[in-house]
């Protein structure tokens, strides 16, 4: 079985030869920022017409409308263009190549299963406000409401980051053991509850595996934003100038823009990933040609599926119509090389 290292650096490989793999979130970003920019033109005239109308309380039942259809729509977009980048990934480590049009058939296959196992992951994760209620109570209790002195302000503060624990260590919980529902619905072509079902299992059996992915993943996201909070620090010390301001600002809205790259590249590599340690603790076949390791591999497994196929053919019994058939080509293949060496 892979190590997470070899699933980070072969999926790397993957996407150096499959640049395409790029296009599902790019085309997701164009989409997401044309409704949204319908969205916003949508609301700034409703609240021109709040302006002329005085109609206050119609105004905001419309807009909890639009605001409800947006959010609809935004999940959907997310389903479509995440079944694709999915299917894709799989395409990729699988067979060591993809066809970029395929991207609209898991999207039309996949979305709605997606879109459901969406829904229902967000009502898991909202079940952590069941966790913060009490602590909100019981800081309210200790806070100026009930106490105007302030005196038990430290009891508040207790019990607020008590709640905010408790809450984000059950929303880490849900995201490792349900990790893996989309690609289950995707790979495997499972329903929503075989999905769950399926990412519970692969979390009982493998947590350690999973974990450890999840904390590389967390690593790297450390790494990117150290590396560009310091390249913006610096840019800020050109402000000491009026002449260097500028050239902070034209480096600042280049580092920017990389920032931007950076993100949409991890982001897609991180599909690749998921999908790469999904297959490998499925037991999927994968396409072995980024390392000399994978090739031999891959070539060692070939031969002993063609040696097992030639041994369950040796040893099916021929009826006589095969055995008189394989006879007379014998003969004649007998005859054909007798008449070339007489010529």
């Amino acid at each position: 079985m892979e190590s997470i290292s070899d699933i980070i650096t072969n999926g790397y490989h993957t996407l150096k030869k499959n640049q395409s793999l790029v296009a599902p979130l790019l085309i997701f970003f164009v989409v997401y920022f044309i409704f949204n920019a319908i969205f916003q033109v949508i609301s700034m005239f409703l609240g021109i017409g709040v302006s002329f109308t005085g109609s206050y309380s119609a105004v905001m039942v419309l807009m909890t409308i639009i605001w409800i259809i947006s959010l609809v729509v935004t999940l959907l977009l997310t389903a479509y263009f995440e079944a694709g980048a999915i299917g894709l990934a799989r395409d990729a480590t699988a067979t060591g190549k993809v066809k970029w049009s395929d991207m609209w058939t898991y999207g039309k296959q996949y979305y709605v299963r997606l879109f459901l196992a969406q829904i229902v992951l967000a009502v898991i994760s909202l079940v952590c406000i069941l966790f913060f209620i009490p602590f909100i109570y019981e800081a309210v209790k200790y806070s100026g409401f009930y106490d105007p002195l302030g005196t038990h302000s430290t009891a508040m503060i207790a019990y607020l980051m008590l709640g905010l624990l408790l809450t984000l260590v059950y929303s880490i919980v849900i995201s490792l053991i349900f990790y893996f529902v989309s690609y289950a619905i995707v790979i495997d072509n499972l329903s929503v509850t075989d999905s769950f079902k399926k990412s519970y299992k692969l979390f009982r059996e493998y947590p350690g595996k999973i974990i450890s992915f999840f904390l590389a993943l967390i690593a790297i996201i450390i790494l990117i934003a150290i590396v560009f909070v310091v390249g913006f620090v610096i840019l800020a010390l050109f402000f000491i100038s009026p002449i260097l301001a500028i050239i902070g600002i034209l480096l600042m809205l280049v580092l920017y823009l990389i920032f931007i790259v950076v993100l949409i590249l991890f982001a897609v590599l991180a599909t690749i990933w998921e999908t790469r340690l999904y297959m490998v603790l499925t037991g999927k076949p994968i396409f072995g040609t980024e390392t000399e390791l994978h090739r031999d591999t891959s070539q060692q497994h070939l031969a002993e599926m063609r040696a097992e196929e030639e041994k369950e053919t040796a040893t099916v019994p021929k009826t006589d119509a095969e055995s008189q058939t394989e006879t007379q080509t014998q003969i004649k293949t007998d005859d054909e090389e007798e008449s070339e060496l007489n010529n």
